[in-house]
C-alpha cells in the first residue's frame, strides 16, 4: 500500500485480505481487523468492495475498495479507501 509502510500494515499480524465466492470475506492491516462484502464484475478480474473493521482501541472505520486480478493471477492491483480518510493504492501478491 503506498500510503501505509510494511511495518504499519504488519501491525496486529501479518496484513492479508481473504475473499470467498459469495462475496464475502475479511481482512487485517494496520490496526484494523474487519469484513468486506462485494461484487465481481468484468468477467470476474474486477472486485468492488464495501468494507467495515474495528480498529485495536475499539473505533470502527468503514469504506470502500477495488481490486483487479492481475493476469498472471497471482497478483491483484487496487484501491483502498477509509471513509473520510486515506485513500491508498495496493498490490497483493497470493500466498
Amino acid at each position: 500500500m503506498e500510503v501505509w509502510g510494511r511495518e504499519y500494515i504488519d501491525l496486529l499480524e501479518r496484513g492479508h485480505f481473504e475473499v470467498s465466492a459469495n462475496g464475502t470475506g475479511s481482512f487485517v492491516f494496520g490496526n484494523l481487523r474487519g469484513g468486506i462484502h462485494g461484487q465481481a464484475r468484468d468477467d470476474d478480474r474486477v472486485f468492488e468492495f464495501s468494507w467495515e473493521a474495528m480498529e485495536d482501541r475499539g473505533d470502527i472505520r468503514s469504506g470502500r475498495g477495488r481490486l483487479e486480478i492481475g493476469a498472471d493471477s497471482a497478483t491483484c492491483t487496487g484501491v483502498f479507501a477509509i471513509h473520510m480518510g486515506d485513500v491508498s493504492k495496493m498490490v497483493l501478491k497470493r500466498a
